[in-house]
């Protein structure tokens, strides 16, 4: 017996097969109804309340789901419902509300790829259960194996639903779409902390535009190495997360509070803040997604003098910045730096553009001016240590730092329309503008986390 555990889901499918082929009911009950292990326990003990496995990863996620999945038919055909637990619905459909423009889910915890289409066994049973047009989002276009065998019958020509930003707070993730031609979908966690299989990556967000994925989170190694020291010190570490890094050092376990999420027609934000991350430091981010740009804004409060490293790891050939020149590193202390190649690093007081390459889109970040900052590109490790991204820090040291950045995805032969960003703070506040073709936007976020963003003058988006 392993209780809470994605294993334990497999061995209780086992269990109902076995009774079931052996016609002895003591199994078939107690791969069900088991107290500390069953089905129904799985349900309440490890099922976050959106529908989220509670390892916080897809791969996980998926890989209970198949086995959940295959006791809900073998128990069907023995004419018991466990389609009906409101839990293992609310698994199968959560999936649909995070797919990306691509068809993939974010790439949190341990995880390498997974997109709905992989899932197309999951999805078909599911329809058949269910006869929600959700679920049409995840099943095939064509007749597959699994929907010729259950004989399913057409589901309603009703489209799914329209996907629109989001917030999960039992998963512990904000999920922020645009409606600009760009498609631009963001993804924010902020807890709970996924156990064995969680990264230490609070506050951290992956990033997609034009159809594709630009901000990465790498997952796991290809190869699945959980026992080899790159998995603690990169994929586990925050040093390869898009994340703030403190001192040099990752993250302890730990949980994230969601403090504010508005929408509107035309954008969406989130803050969400950590404590337990860094004792003694408080870090508050917002979000806020536009049709045309990301905008990023960290809020970093300790007890005492820090380092801190804003970490961002984007798809393209490379990472180039006018004000990063010259050889560099992170320091032998910091965990994680020995993966990192090709650093280059400067100091600058003023405005810093990082430009990262790709094949067919261009992202330009552009950090607001503050005296003190060093910007350093590189590249890190994804699939394997061959397998390079690119990578922008910025650093800056003091009891209190903040920075404000607008990450701006464009085709590969089109400019960028961001010209400037610029951050003060009065009174608590903080005000940051971004200027580009169409004119002026305007941010505001203070101490209580109330938000108000302008756009050509007129108020685009409002904290209640």
């Amino acid at each position: 017996s392993a209780t809470r555990s994605n294993w334990q889901t497999w061995h209780n499918a086992a269990m109902l097969a076995g009774g079931a082929v052996l016609g002895d009911d003591t199994w078939v009950k107690r791969a069900i109804l088991d107290e500390q292990n069953g089905f129904v326990f799985q349900m309440k003990a490890s099922v976050l309340p959106e529908g989220m496995w509670y390892e916080n990863s897809w791969g996980y996620h998926f890989y209970t789901l198949h086995a959940l999945v295959t006791m809900a038919e073998q128990a069907r055909r023995l004419g018991i419902d466990l389609w009906s637990h409101p839990a293992l619905k609310n698994m199968l459909l959560l999936p649909m509300q995070y797919s990306m423009p691509d068809g993939t889910l974010p790439r949190f915890g341990d995880e390498v790829s997974t997109s709905l289409a992989k899932q197309s066994m999951l999805m078909a049973c599911a329809a058949n259960a269910y006869k929600d047009p959700n679920f049409l989002r995840g099943l095939a276009a064509h007749p597959s194996l699994e929907s010729i065998l259950l004989g399913m019958a057409p589901l309603p020509e009703t489209k799914p639903a329209d996907l629109v930003s989001a917030v999960f707070s039992g998963a512990g993730h904000a999920i922020l779409r645009s409606n600009g031609p760009s498609g631009l979908v963001a993804a924010l966690t902020f807890g709970p902390f996924g156990g064995f299989h969680g990264h230490f990556d609070k506050l951290s967000f992956v990033l997609f535009a034009r159809g594709q994925e630009l901000g990465v989170d790498p997952g796991r190694a290809a190869s699945q190495a959980y026992r080899l020291p790159i998995h603690k010190h990169w994929y586990r570490a925050t040093i390869s997360h898009n994340a703030v890094v403190v001192d040099g050092q990752s993250q302890k376990p730990a949980a994230g509070t969601l403090e504010q999420f508005v929408t509107g027609p035309t954008c969406s934000a989130v803050v969400a803040s950590c404590r337990e991350a860094y004792p003694g430091v408080n870090h508050r981010r917002l979000m806020l997604a536009t049709a045309d740009y990301l905008l990023v804004v960290d809020d970093l409060l300790g007890e005492g003098d820090h380092r801190f490293d804003w970490i961002y790891h984007g798809r393209g050939a490379s990472a180039r910045c006018e004000a990063a020149n010259n050889p560099g590193s992170l320091g032998k202390s910091f965990e994680g730096s020995e993966y990192l190649q090709n650093v280059l690093e400067g100091a600058t007081s003023g405005m810093a553009a990082v430009d990262f390459a790709g094949e067919s889109v261009n992202t330009r970040l552009l950090l607001a001016a503050e005296e003190g900052t060093i910007v350093r590109t590189g590249d890190g490790p994804f699939k394997s240590v061959n397998d390079r991204v690119p990578l922008a820090i910025f650093t800056r040291k003091g009891k209190q730092v903040r920075f404000a950045v607008v990450i701006e995805p464009c085709e590969k032969l089109a400019s960028p329309k961001v010209d400037s960003v610029e951050m003060r703070q009065t009174d608590g506040e903080i005000e940051v503008s971004v200027r580009h073709a169409g004119g002026t936007d305007q941010l505001r976020w203070n101490a209580k986390n109330e938000i108000e963003f302008r756009s050509a003058g007129s108020i685009a988006l409002k904290s209640p």
